[in-house]
């Protein structure tokens, strides 16, 4: 029975890292992608690094 509530403990543990980690590169990488292109550029970007059409 102990053997069975680590692994969930561990389970919940693996999947709150994981998703504090995905939360944390959406902060500090903040990337949206072009509306014409596609690629990845800067969210504050007035115009695509590029293509170099106006978000």
């Amino acid at each position: 029975m102990k053997d069975n509530v680590t692994r969930k403990a561990n389970i919940n543990k693996e999947g709150i890292e994981i998703t504090a980690k995905a939360i944390n590169e959406g902060l500090i990488n903040n990337k949206v992608y072009c509306k014409y292109c596609g690629k990845l550029i800067d969210s504050d970007s007035k115009y695509c690094t590029v293509c170099g059409r106006e978000q």
